[in-house]
């Protein structure tokens, strides 16, 4: 079925292997493992569900979508996300959001990738993705390393559409430090949304842990 749903039929989705099936069988074994041991965390009482370490392919994939604009790799990460939520998660969420970026740096790249993870799995849940914050600047994290980002990221969003007390999913590609996932469970909360869920692409692990979990 799944390769029904992609045009790349012989490659694996990940590492780009010869394979009949979506993703190869040693890709398959990493995400398994990885998503058993660390697919879901509780974060402020909130759970965070993670597909991929970013790392090695898994983190190429992601950059690919970002920096390459490969836009079409949306649809097979969202599916991968999806049953990676799955494994921990039996209930499906009313709604779906996403992490905004700001007008300029959106306009700049064309596309947010987090809309378009959260639109690829509205389609996959038949769920319509709702835009429900909205960013107030432009900073780029990724450019400010040397910042705290707790600082870039309070008070940088506000909320974009009031759709009251409903459970939300909201999608991002990559967790790092935890930074924005903070800032929207502050907004989200203070203006009265508890039902908040998380579901990401990847999370950023610390190094020594991957090498000694992926080789």
């Amino acid at each position: 079925m799944l390769n029904s749903l992609f045009l790349k039929k012989n490659s694996c989705f990940i590492c780009q292997a010869q394979t009949k099936s979506f993703i190869c069988s040693h890709c398959k074994k990493e995400l398994d493992f990885y998503q058993n041991l660390r697919g879901r965390c509780n974060f402020k009482e909130f759970n965070l569900h993670f597909t991929t370490p970013y790392y090695q392919n898994y983190k190429k994939v992601l950059w690919d979508l970002k920096f390459g604009k490969k836009t079409g790799l949306a649809k097979g990460m969202a599916y991968l996300m999806l049953e990676a939520y799955f494994k921990k998660n039996s209930e499906i969420p009313e709604l779906l959001g996403y992490v905004p970026m700001g007008i300029l740096k959106e306009k700049q790249r064309g596309f947010n990738q987090s809309k378009l993870l959260a639109d690829e799995l509205g389609k996959l849940l038949n769920k319509k993705t709702i835009d429900l914050l909205k960013r107030k600047n432009n900073i780029s994290l990724y450019l400010s390393k040397n910042i705290d980002r707790h600082l870039l990221v309070k008070n940088s969003m506000s909320i974009k559409t009031v759709v009251g007390k409903k459970s939300i999913l909201i999608v991002d590609d990559v967790m790092t430090t935890g930074a924005t996932i903070r800032e929207i469970i502050r907004i989200l909360t203070v203006n009265g949304y508890n039902e908040l869920s998380f579901l990401l692409f990847a999370r950023q692990e610390n190094k020594e842990n991957l090498e000694s979990w992926f080789t």
